[in-house]
This record gives C-alpha cells, sequence and structure tokens, in this order.
C-alpha cells in the first residue's frame, strides 16, 4: 500500500489538494466539459497503475493535465 502514499508524496503536500480539486473540477462541472476526456484519463492512468502494480512515478505525468 505505498501507491498512493507516494502519489501524495511525488506530487507534494501542497499540490495534491490542488490537483485533488482540480480533477474533481474537470469531471463534475459543467463548465469543463472540454476538459473531461483528460480528467478521465488521468484517472484511468492512476487506477490502472495501481491495479496492475506499478510503480507510483509512472502515473506522474497524468496528474496535473486536467488543471487549466
Amino acid at each position: 500500500m505505498v501507491y498512493w502514499p507516494a502519489q501524495v508524496l511525488y506530487t507534494g503536500f501542497v499540490l495534491t489538494p490542488v490537483w485533488v480539486v482540480y480533477l474533481w473540477w474537470c469531471l463534475r462541472h459543467p463548465e469543463a466539459r472540454r476538459f473531461r476526456p483528460a480528467g478521465i484519463a488521468a484517472m484511468i492512468t492512476l487506477v490502472l497503475f495501481f491495479v496492475a502494480g506499478g510503480k507510483p512515478y509512472y502515473a506522474g505525468g497524468s496528474t496535473p493535465s486536467c488543471s487549466p
């Protein structure tokens, strides 16, 4: 269970809440409809690497992808 704490560590303690809020915004807000595919891709990437047992830093490129 190192994957999720490592995601927070690699993203940064300050930027993790910002990333989570922007991901929520990408997926739920009507004005973010054009960013929704990037948010879905980021979630799929994170979950896929978690399930497949990938290294936590593999998904690092997808985390800021949905922030405007």
